[in-house]
């Protein structure tokens, strides 16, 4: 029989109902008053929670490794390449970037670079596929390099090579997006690099915008619940059946904020709160307000539906509904409480708002909504716009009369009551059929891959990130941008160390077939000549007409010990043939003596009754003289008086220097030098063959691992490895070894060597952090092969990665505290062992559910098609991982709790059990659709 919730004339015409207590009445006046200061002052309240929010990021656990070497690098290295901006080019369909126009733009860009004053103090480089890269070899950097296989997309990396210590990359990102409106007619510009997604600038397909990513997220929230809201607001609406009860949830939701944010200021000035913190604030209150909400709103319908008075609703309401949602409200807020037991600040200020938020949602929904019922409940409910009624068996109060009662189902329950009768016939095969369902998703849940994605946490839509995504999918190595970095510590040189024993060992590859190519083209062949058969010599004695390898030893040795600040050391006698660094010294030590003044005056007065061996003397020294510049005073008198000597006449042995020697490997003068600088003490053991040999291992070791696009380093350029001989032999060509050297000061410094990775995959993204714990994994390994050396990973993801590690350690305990809390709760709130046993069993297979979901969603194909940008994730990133634990938690309790309250008062009303568990399974039902889409 259809029945319509109208109320009576007098009723209507009356503004107090006259079942209400008076003092019921004026308790709910003070409340409506209380309710009415606070939305007056909720406007300055808010102002007041924004001020005191703080700027948190993920702080790096102090015990980090990758935070020590990061530290080291920085003070080590603080010049080395970084900041490295690309703007691809990309054509459309069918077509090519390696046109007229692109290449005219690249020139220009070019050109711009080296004139704007907001980059010229960043010295950048322009590469490009139309750069020249002089004599460099292909195996190192190709123009290939600067586009992709199909030709449709070409990139510019522009690379600082100085970084001022009060940079200032904003002006450079303003420099660089004015190209963004003028680019290659019919092509579409993308701009982005580490310092543009920092700052929010950038520019995707021509088009260009500053974001704050911050804001960007507060946007997509607010445009989330937006969305959502409305259509919890529709369900709620079938299921309360009149249109008045709507207003009060929205009340509800902004009183709930505000007093959140009066409970929350004071405890902000001992935990720091993320601005992230208040927006998630924000969303949880939505949600759980409205779930609060819908359930007293739908108990007061429904019993205003039965005919009950005002007095008799509200006073149902307060003992049987406000009572379930507070208990509920502190389950829930214990979920979120117990954050502060996870180490991450941010992580701390957020659940300490969401807890807040928990207790504001309660607070106003069993005060504020039954105070509004008292004193507007005639106004509140009017004619409904739906139709209701009761009856069916197996909502029957009495067991003995069920089956005499109408056979009709409930049109709202009907489906409801259908599955609850199957499951009542065969509960056991009901609960397989539901694992089964779900099997797919629960057995999902243990190959859940957590990651320290942090392009998860920013807006998809940001012009920068959005630029990278079209960039790395035209197969540009992203890691480029923001490289791994490894800092290599090399040993002390021992005592007893043989240079020579180190280098001839080393000489070897030159002779590798493989390598011959690499070697003319590097104009070392005649090197190696040179010094192979030096390596046949089996004695210490000079071969006529060149060097030989034990005399280049020699001078290796003597450049060693002479320095800049020993200019007199006594071993500089040792350098052969007068051409090293040392040779003001031998100069001074030899031509300076008594003797050689005593027989240079005896020479000069026309004396030639000398021996032979003084002849000979003067004749080393005047050759010496020949070779000097004099830049130092003390020594020109003597070399002029030297130059100035008839000896030509004087009969006299051959000189002690061969110019055949110089006139046919005129290079090792620079090849010595280039060897007594790898070779330096202060280098240690790094820049020596078997340093070499160490580093190049480690390369190939890191390259084994997967996903290294290239790599930079003393012993790596780009795709190029370089062993010892071959950076000795970049000595031979000045533009090499110009080149060379720049190279070498940015990654090597005294005993220590940076190696940069340059990952095929943003090193900040998706399988960042696992290649991060592989690549510590190979360096370990390398380093029990090498134990005198130390190695440390930095850069990238590698902080991600021992955050990560420490969020997810810190969550079992997390889960222990905050389980147990909630069992001893539940346990006082029942006085029942089963209950407590009953909500761990499900809040096991909502969590399983939850992240199996996650599988699904993050790590499969399966919604590719209608979300493609979930092809950039391979899982769920760590940060949100306590977040959605706590809210599974939630939400897994507050409809269990529901659900056996319900029961329990049905029970207690005399309902059989088969009654109450079928009248409470429906109602709650009812209720969990229109909250659902409101959770975040």
């Amino acid at each position: 029989m259809w029945q319509h919730g109208n109320e009576s004339p007098s009723c209507k015409r009356r503004f107090w109902d006259a079942s209400v207590r008076p003092a019921a009445r004026y308790e709910s006046l003070v409340v409506l008053l209380a309710a009415a200061a606070l939305l007056c002052s909720e406007r300055y309240i808010v102002a007041a929670l924004f001020r005191h929010t703080r700027n948190l990021g993920w702080q790096t656990p102090q015990w980090s490794q990758a935070l020590e070497a990061n530290h080291k690098i920085q003070e080590i290295f603080p010049r080395r390449l970084s900041g490295t901006i690309v703007m691809a080019i990309e054509a459309p369909s069918n077509g090519t970037a390696l046109s007229a126009d692109v290449r005219a733009f690249a020139q220009n860009v070019s050109q711009q670079v080296s004139l704007d004053e907001r980059v010229r103090q960043f010295h950048p480089r322009v590469l490009s596929y139309w750069s020249d890269f002089g004599e460099l070899p292909r195996s190192v950097v190709s123009n290939l390099d600067f586009v992709s296989p199909d030709r449709r997309m070409t990139w510019l990396l522009l690379q600082p090579t100085n970084i001022p210590d009060n940079h200032n990359f904003g002006q450079a990102n303003d420099f660089l997006q004015e190209f963004c409106s003028s680019p290659p007619p019919g092509y579409n510009l993308h701009i982005t690099g580490m310092p543009a997604i920092a700052t929010g600038s950038g520019c995707s397909s021509n088009s260009h915008a500053v974001v704050n990513p911050q804001d960007m997220s507060f946007k997509c929230l607010f445009y989330a619940e937006v969305v959502t809201t409305p259509i919890a607001l529709l369900i709620m609406g079938c299921l309360v059946r009149h249109w008045r009860l709507l207003i009060l949830p929205l009340f509800s939701v902004v009183l709930s904020f505000g007093l959140s944010a009066a409970m929350l200021i004071p405890w902000m000035d001992h935990v720091e709160v993320p601005a992230d913190g208040i927006a998630a604030m924000g969303s949880v209150i939505l949600a759980l307000s409205l779930d609060y909400s819908l359930f007293l709103l739908s108990r007061f319908s429904e019993n205003h539906n039965d005919k009950l008075t005002l007095q008799e609703n509200v006073d149902i309401i307060k003992a049987c509904t406000c009572r379930t949602i507070a208990v509920s409200g502190v389950l829930v807020a214990i979920a979120f409480f117990s954050g502060i037991l996870l180490p991450e600040r941010n992580l701390q200020g957020t659940c300490i708002c969401l807890g807040f938020a928990v207790l504001a949602c309660v607070a106003t929904n069993v005060v504020f909504l039954p105070a509004v019922f008292v004193v507007f409940g005639p106004m509140l409910v009017g004619n409904s716009f739906l139709p209701t009624w009761w009856g069916d068996v197996e909502l029957a109060a009495d067991l003995a009369d069920e089956e005499e009662r109408s056979q009709r189902p409930e049109a709202d329950n009907a489906n409801w009551l259908v599955i609850m009768r199957v499951v009542e016939r065969a509960p056991v095969a009901a609960i397989a059929l539901v694992v089964l369902f779900v099997w797919p998703i629960l057995s999902s849940a243990p190959s859940l891959h957590i990651t320290a994605d942090r392009f998860a946490m920013m807006p998809l839509w940001s012009p920068a990130v959005l630029a990278l995504r079209n960039i790395q999918d035209a197969h540009f190595p992203t890691g480029l941008m923001s490289p791994y970095e490894i800092l290599v510590t090399a040993p002390d040189q021992p005592d007893d160390l043989v240079i020579s024993n180190e280098i001839r060992s080393s000489l070897e590859p030159l002779g590798r077939p493989e390598l011959k190519d690499l070697v003319e083209k590097m104009g070392l062949g005649d090197l190696r000549n040179a010094l192979k058969e030096g390596l046949a010599g089996t004695t210490t004695e000079r071969p006529g007409g060149w060097p030989g390898f034990v005399e280049l030893m020699r001078g290796v040795t003597c450049a060693q010990n002479h320095t800049e600040s020993t200019p007199q050391h006594p071993h500089c006698s040792c350098c052969p043939n007068a051409f090293l660094d040392c040779r003001e010294c031998d100069f001074m030590d030899k031509c300076e003596s008594p003797e050689m003044q005593a027989a240079l005056k005896q020479f000069s007065s026309g004396n030639v009754s000398l021996d032979e061996e003084h002849l000979r003397m003067l004749k080393d020294c005047a050759l010496r003289a020949q070779a000097l510049d004099f830049k130092a005073s003390h020594l020109k008198t003597v070399g002029d008086q030297l130059m100035s000597s008839p000896l030509e006449g004087a009969n006299l042995t051959a000189p002690v220097l061969d110019k055949t020697i110089l006139e046919r490997f005129p290079f090792l003068v620079e090849v010595v030098h280039q060897v007594q600088s790898l070779s330096h003490k202060d280098r240690g053991m790094l820049l020596l063959p078997s340093g070499f040999a160490a580093l190049l291992e480690l390369c190939e070791d890191l390259y084994r691992t997967g996903g290294v696009a290239s790599m930079l380093g003393p012993s790596w350029l780009y795709h190029q490895r370089l062993d010892w001989v071959f950076a000795v032999g970049l000595a031979v060509k000045p533009e090499l070894r110009d080149g060379y050297n720049l190279f070498l000061q940015q990654f090597a410094e005294g005993k220590h060597a940076l190696l940069q990775v340059h990952t095929k995959f943003p090193s900040i993204g998706a399988m960042s952090a696992d290649w991060a714990q592989e690549a510590r994994r190979v360096l370990r390994a390398w380093q029990h092969r090498h134990p005198a050396f130390q190695v440390q990973l930095a850069g990238g993801n590698a902080e991600a990665a021992d955050t990560r590690d420490e969020i997810l350690r810190a969550m079992w305990t997390y889960l222990i505290v905050c389980v147990s809390l909630i069992m001893m709760v539940l346990y006082l709130s029942f006085q029942s062992l089963l209950v407590p046993l009953r909500l761990a069993l499900a809040l096991v297979f909502t969590l399983l559910a939850t992240f199996g979901m996650g599988v699904v969603i993050y790590q499969t194909t399966f919604l590719h098609g209608l979300f493609p940008q979930l092809k950039y994730f391979s899982g769920i990133t760590y940060e949100v991982i306590p977040l959605v634990t706590g809210i599974a938690i939630a939400l897994g309790l507050d409809y269990d709790i529901f659900l056996v309250s319900r029961i329990v008062e049905f029970r207690m009303q005399r309902y059989s059990d088969r009654a109450s568990i079928f009248r409470g399974r429906t109602q709650i039902a009812l209720g969990m659709p229109a909250s659902d889409p409101l959770w975040p």
